[in-house]
């Protein structure tokens, strides 16, 4: 089972600093800016780290990482604080925009 929370093999009875090493438990393939999710009542699964600029979003109910898109306007300034907007095209397909409330 890939990219699923693996306990290590104790030969023994852990004690409490056994218990608390940060290497006990791991991930096959984890990398740093991964992320831990339920894929279950009783798994937990990993979600690879997400590009730059990638926006965590559920995808029928699980965690997926999408693509904020930045619009451009030759003749305006941006300013105020962003807000992201979904927009579907043809097909259904979304795509996240990131919108400026103002122009200056």
């Amino acid at each position: 089972m890939a990219d699923y929370l693996i306990h290590k093999s104790k030969t023994s009875i852990a004690n409490t600093a056994e218990w608390q090493e940060t290497d006990l438990h791991y991930v096959q393939n984890q990398a740093a800016g991964d992320i831990l999710y339920a894929a279950d009542g009783t798994h937990l699964t990993r979600l690879a780290k997400g590009e730059n600029r990638n926006i965590l979003v559920l995808a029928s109910g699980v965690p997926a990482w999408q693509m904020v898109l930045d619009a451009s306007f030759a003749d305006a300034t941006l300013s105020g604080t962003p807000k992201i907007l979904k927009v579907l095209d043809e097909s259904g397909t979304p795509y996240y925009v990131k919108v400026y409330p103002t122009k200056v």
